[in-house]
C-alpha cells in the first residue's frame, strides 16, 4: 500500500479544522445563552445571533477550502487507504483543535 497522499491528508485535515470550529462557536453560544439566564432571568432574551453568523462563516470557507482541496487530489476508490489518511489527518490537526477548544475554554471560564 502506498503512503498517504499528503494532499488529501491535508483536505481532510481540514475538514475536521471545519467541525471543531463549529463544536466550539456551538460551546461558545451556549455558554453565551447560559450567561444571559443567570444575568437576568426574567429579561428577553437575545439569540446571539452575530455569534452564530460569525462563527458558521469561517467554517463554511474552511469546508469549501477543504473540498477544493480534495477536488485536486481526487483518486478512484480502492488505491489508498482512506482510513489511513483520516488517522494522519487527526494528528496534523489535533494541535489546532486543542487551541481552538482551549481558546473557548478561556473565553467562557475567565481565571
Amino acid at each position: 500500500m502506498p503512503p498517504p497522499s499528503a494532499v488529501r491528508v491535508f483536505a481532510k485535515s481540514l475538514h475536521l479544522l471545519a467541525a471543531t470550529w463549529i463544536i466550539s462557536v456551538a460551546v461558545l453560544w451556549g455558554a453565551q445563552l447560559r450567561q444571559d439566564e443567570r444575568l437576568n432571568p426574567a429579561g428577553p432574551r437575545d439569540p446571539h445571533v452575530a455569534t452564530i453568523l460569525e462563527g458558521v462563516l469561517p467554517a463554511l470557507v474552511l469546508e469549501a477550502s477543504a473540498l477544493g482541496v480534495a477536488g485536486l487530489a481526487r483518486q478512484p476508490k480502492g488505491t489508498f487507504d482512506e482510513r489511513r489518511e483520516w488517522i494522519h489527518a487527526f494528528w496534523w490537526s489535533i494541535l489546532p483543535m486543542v487551541l481552538l477548544f482551549e481558546t473557548v475554554y478561556l473565553t467562557i471560564w475567565p481565571g
